[in-house]
């Protein structure tokens, strides 16, 4: 038995992950798989039946995304009537649930949008490896109160360079980090949030 491989997910309108995505370590000796999900809608404004929202990733606990009903080849967007709240939903962005990545047996989750990560609702995640999260924005939703995340190596990392202007929100979400190395990369806004908690057991670095 051996240490598990990766599985890199890549798109630029956006995904819906219900699928089981699977990431076990072949014994206990051995690390578990890396799980990357990254959104990217690149530059392609005005481009007919593309995304023109920026670029999303939103991150629950659990949940389905696929919308009941849908199958192979329908389109996702025209799923919803015009004027429905839900026309949107789905328009550039991705869905990602943690309870999938944990059930997965993923030792590494990579989450990289170009504009924005979103939490939304309470969550948390342990992890054997490490948790980078890169894009311009790590938000959280009215509905969250704490985020925690346990893991070896965190990273927050804005690795697109000065695409916008980042303005970062108070709320009253709390973002708790609890590590052993700990790295801030870029400008990087916290938007909604009342604290921001790091705790590194060896180093934290600022980096750029």
């Amino acid at each position: 038995a051996s240490d598990a491989g990766s599985i890199a997910l890549s798109a630029r309108e956006g995904m819906l992950l219900d699928g089981a995505l699977r990431g076990h370590a072949g014994n206990t000796a051995a690390r578990g798989g890396t799980l990357t999900v990254k959104l990217d809608g690149g530059t392609r404004g005005g481009t007919t039946g593309l995304p023109e929202t920026r670029s999303r990733i939103e991150v629950s606990q659990d949940g389905n995304f696929v919308p009941d009903g849908l199958r192979p080849g329908d389109t996702v967007e025209s799923y919803a009537n015009a004027g429905d709240p839900l026309a949107n939903r789905y328009n550039g962005k991705a869905f990602v649930s943690l309870d999938r990545v944990a059930a997965g047996g993923f030792d590494a989750l990579e989450l990289a949008a170009r504009h924005r990560i979103e939490f939304n609702g309470d969550a948390q995640l342990a992890l054997n490896r490490r948790l980078i999260l890169d894009a311009q924005t790590i938000a959280a939703s009215a509905n969250v109160s704490m985020l925690r995340f346990t893991v070896p190596y965190f990273a927050s990392v804005n690795g697109w360079g000065a695409q916008d202007a980042v303005t970062a929100q108070p709320g009253s979400a709390i973002f708790e980090v609890n590590s052993r190395q700990l790295d801030l990369q870029g400008h990087v806004g916290f938007d909604g949030f009342d604290r921001i908690v790091l705790n590194a057991d060896d180093d934290i670095r600022l980096r750029g």
